[in-house]
This record gives structure tokens, sequence and C-alpha cells, in this order.
């Protein structure tokens, strides 16, 4: 598996990254970052700071609580700012959880 470092830029301003910035939370209330450009408003993201161009990859994610989650992969143009497409079409890659069913990310969104 690929251990991946969270990219505190990025994240959201309610994701709380772990000090090793291995894991992230969401939280009740905003925390206090510094506004940035790379940074997701006002979706809950963070991307990872390493760069995968090619090959075949792996991840161990553990959820420890929630029914909203999803996790994946995005390319580094993927937009930050307003309306996000979560889907390939947005480029995000992805599968997660909402309420009780797991779900690809996918183009067109199922119904």
């Amino acid at each position: 598996a690929v251990n991946v470092t969270l990219d505190p830029d990025t994240a959201q301003s309610r994701l709380i990254l772990s000090e090793d910035q291995s894991s992230v939370m969401q939280g009740a209330t905003q925390q206090s970052r510094p506004d940035h450009p790379e940074r997701f408003d006002p979706w809950p993201c963070v991307l990872g700071c390493e760069v995968f161009n090619s090959g075949r990859l792996c991840w161990e994610v553990e959820v420890v609580c929630g029914s909203c989650w999803a996790v994946g992969v995005a390319l580094a143009s993927v937009s930050r700012k307003g309306p996000i497409v979560m889907s390939p079409l947005g480029g995000i890659w992805a599968v997660g959880q909402y309420k009780e069913k797991f779900q690809a990310l996918t183009s067109p969104v199922p119904t």
C-alpha cells in the first residue's frame, strides 16, 4: 500500500488533519487556517502531497465512523472553489458511502 501525506494547504476549513498528516476527520467548526488558493471551499475535501502519473497503486483506508465519505484520486487541476463535479467529468475518481449505500462516483451520476 502507498502511504499518503495529506496536504494542509488543500484541506477545507472544517477538516482536522492528524499531526502526522496521515488521517483526517470533519470537525463541527472551521479551523483557523490562512486562506490559500489551493484550499477546497466549500466542499470537505483534501488532497495528498504525492503526485502519481502512472502505475497501479493501492491504499488501505480505515473509516472509523460516519456514513458519508469518499476516497479516491483527482487531477491536479481539479476545481477547488465553488461547485465541484464529484465524478470523472470533474477530474475525480472515487468510491465511498452515502448513508447506507456504497457507490462509485461515476459519470453520469446514478439515479
